[in-house]
């Protein structure tokens, strides 16, 4: 069951994470309380979504183990950029419900970059996963890999 979990939540998590941004680019211009409200659950479950993504992956690659052994370079890399993603995600969250409670500009900015950085570091995670899988074939089950 966990080896399938990866793929299905890392889908999600990049378009998740830009529909928060365009959710709040919408609440300059809209009712402002209703799309941050919005924006924030909408971060908050894609931070979820990345925690478990993040696992998922990591006990498929300790599952593949010898498989892969000659990719391992390419995975420990992409390890690395998702770990890296999953740190911003700590200040991104904790500024969106800290500004949701202070209702600061100072604070709403700082948010606004840290969930720019997010949106970057995961997009790059996201370039690295889809390089693993359509360059090398990680994760990939063959008609070969079936039969044996």
């Amino acid at each position: 069951m966990i080896e399938h979990l990866h793929p299905i939540l890392a889908s999600f998590i990049f378009p998740f994470l830009f529909l928060s941004f365009v959710t709040e680019v919408i609440s300059y211009f809209a009712d402002v309380k209703k799309w941050q409200f919005f924006t924030s659950f909408i971060l908050i479950v894609s931070a979820f979504m990345s925690i478990a993504a993040y696992y998922a992956g990591f006990f498929e690659f300790e599952r593949l183990g010898d498989q892969i052994s000659d990719k391992q370079a390419f995975i420990e890399s992409h390890q690395l950029i998702a770990k890296i993603y999953l740190i911003s995600l700590l200040p991104t969250t904790f500024f969106v419900i800290l500004r949701n409670y202070t209702k600061s500009q100072f604070i709403h900015w700082i948010f606004v970059i840290f969930l720019i950085i997010s949106i970057i570091l995961g997009a790059v995670t996201s370039r690295e996963g889809g390089h693993l899988v359509f360059t090398h074939g990680i994760g990939v089950k063959t008609t070969i890999d079936k039969e044996s």
